[in-house]
């Protein structure tokens, strides 16, 4: 058993700093609320790394890139096995292949100056071999093969968050069904994690009241030999399920040169496990926000990412812990399309190509960032277009060119507005518009109440 970091209780002037800061070497505070300068800033432009951008990946995310570095003119290539991938329907730099394909990923590298990714599933000694190093230029990998591996596997992950010094959950490996029955004698309540591959709800299963139920006992099983649906090279994250008042989520852009800006933490909330809302600002008060900067850019710089890193957090019993990472562009930060000077999109792409970063600043006052998850194979909101637009001006409409199937997610709507309630009513009535999945009573009831998770 991994032994847990100490909470960090909030107060109004929480003292978690970086050891870069403390250290006095250059670094400025870390930003507080309405403060959306860099935290580090840097007059190097020595870490150019190119105009032609590889992206691993081709789906939503790469799409979305593809849109913020067209203003920039930077070149994107996208590797990916499906012709009809959202981004690869788009973009006239398309590699037919697998992430997972040396072959395939050398003859990105080869038409690329830099590669980057829109998600996890990636072979580390892959882009271990084709990325030079951490310093920038021509040939390089960003995130880096050691960051990814530090992210990719929430195994590695637990470990790196413990040495980063910031607080989560307790936390156990389960390799077996042995494993999960013994933890279960000491948190009745638990949730246990595939180590890889699972993301919006999937690879997930809660154990309620100490009883693993047949098929969850099944599921274990065949994760630990590497045969279910989502394996995790046998290995399983288990952690007990906390009284959770509200989740949030940090996004950290981090250049080549270590230039470092901060999006305002946003609150998330989860519906059976996927993401339905993420609102900012998160009204959970300044110590919160605070605290949250301060744990994202220590994760940030411990791992040393380039590009954007998603920190996800639990807020429980009054105290900040870390959740799960992503060493990409997420979903808790869609709203910074219409909502932030500068979207996470094109900062992930001007940090990986050595760029200077943008402002974070919002635009308005208040945002809201609605998925649109589809009912049916028929219900498809691409013919409702005219519908959802109809509800307000402020509705930006986001579809991701993907064929609707139950419960899948095929685009998003951010809104704008001067109050948060009206963005979000606003929000869920273009959802309804557009004839998906209506979650607005759930959202509100779990923001009003908090849940265990």
């Amino acid at each position: 058993m991994a032994t847990p970091r100490p909470a960090v209780h909030l107060n109004e002037k929480s003292t978690l700093r970086c050891d870069r800061h403390r250290r006095g070497d250059g670094y400025g505070p870390v930003v507080g609320p309405g403060d959306h300068t860099n935290y580090r800033t840097s007059d190097q432009t020595s870490n150019r790394t190119g105009n032609r951008i590889g992206v691993i990946g081709a789906g939503q995310l790469g799409q979305m890139m593809l849109a913020a570095a067209i203003p920039l003119d930077l070149e994107l290539h996208f590797l990916s096995e499906d012709a009809a991938d959202p981004a690869a329907v788009l973009s006239p730099h398309h590699h037919l292949g697998s992430a997972l394909s040396a072959s395939a990923v050398r003859d990105l590298a080869a038409h690329t100056d830099v590669i980057t990714c829109e998600h996890e599933l990636v072979d580390l000694e892959i882009l271990s071999e084709i990325g030079g190093g951490s310093e920038g230029g021509p040939g390089s990998v960003f995130p880096t093969a050691a960051t990814l591996s530090q992210v990719v596997d929430k195994v590695a992950m637990r470990a790196a968050v413990d040495a980063a010094g910031v607080p989560a959950p307790p936390w156990k490996v389960a390799t077996n069904l042995l494993d999960l029955e013994a933890a279960v004698n000491e948190w009745p309540d638990l949730v246990v994690k595939a180590a890889r591959g699972g993301y919006d709800g999937r690879g997930l299963a809660f154990i309620r009241g100490g009883r693993i139920e047949p098929d969850q006992a099944v599921w274990m099983e065949n994760l630990s030999a590497g045969t279910g649906s989502v394996t995790g090279g046998g290995l399983a994250i288990l952690e007990p399920l906390l009284d959770l008042s509200a989740e949030l989520a940090v996004l950290v852009v981090r250049g080549v040169d270590g230039q470092i800006v901060v999006y305002d933490p946003v609150r998330t909330v989860q519906v059976e496990g996927q993401c339905r809302a993420v609102l900012t600002p998160h009204g959970l008060g300044a110590a919160v926000d605070i605290t949250a900067r301060e744990i994202a850019v220590r994760v940030a710089e411990h791992i040393e990412v380039v590009g954007v890193l998603a920190v996800e957090m639990f807020v429980s019993e009054g105290h900040v812990l870390v959740n799960e990472l992503a060493a990409r562009p997420h979903n808790s930060g869609h709203h910074s399309i219409d909502a932030c000077v500068t979207s996470q999109f094109e900062n992930h792409l001007r940090a990986v190509a050595g760029l200077r970063l943008g402002s974070t600043a919002p635009t308005g006052k208040a945002a809201v960032m609605v998925n649109l998850i589809a009912l049916t194979a028929e219900i498809d909101p691409r013919d409702q277009r005219d519908a959802g637009l109809a509800v307000d001006p402020r509705v930006r409409l986001h579809l991701y060119g993907k064929a609707p199937r139950p419960q899948r997610k095929v685009g998003h709507v951010t809104v704008v507005a001067d109050d948060g309630e009206e963005a979000l009513h606003l929000a869920w009535q273009a959802v309804r518009a557009l004839g998906c999945d209506d979650r607005e009573r759930e959202v509100h009831n779990q923001m009003d109440e908090g849940r265990s998770g």
